[in-house]
């Protein structure tokens, strides 16, 4: 999808103009000033309105980064996004980097409560074995 074209902006506009841009498509398609209408013209703005809202939100996050160098003329664009979260460290002789949206902090946080339910389950499995074996 070409966000500019989205929102009938050129590709060097200010984030003024999309944010004018995108109030003025809104107001034209948010389905609420159309309840009146057929269920087929209502879905069709509704599309309409979410497929402008995407194009807004992505070009006017900060974190958007704007690659034009694949040198053709298709109109579009290739985008990378920063990620949310950096991290690096050492774990024995080697080094990590880490980058994506998922904290790393939860990411940790998710590995332990799995290594703690296996443990749990594990310990259950050889509790109940040894009691058998007593019996």
């Amino acid at each position: 999808m070409d966000h500019y074209k989205v929102l009938g902006l050129e590709r060097n506009a200010s984030k003024t103009e999309i944010r004018e841009a995108f109030k003025k498509l809104a107001l034209q398609y948010h389905p609420d000033k159309h309840s009146n209408s057929s269920q087929t013209v209502i879905d069709e703005f509704t599309d309409k309105f979410r497929e402008i809202s995407e194009a807004y939100e992505f070009l006017i996050t900060d974190q958007a980064i704007f690659d034009n160098s694949n040198g053709d003329d298709s109109g579009e664009t290739s985008i990378r996004r920063e990620p949310k979260y950096r991290a690096s460290g050492t774990f024995g002789d080697g080094v990590w980097n880490y980058e994506g949206d998922v904290d790393p902090e939860s990411i940790k946080n998710f590995f332990y409560g799995v290594a703690f339910a296996g443990v749990l389950i594990v310990g259950s499995v050889v509790l109940k074995a040894a009691k058998r074996m007593l019996d």
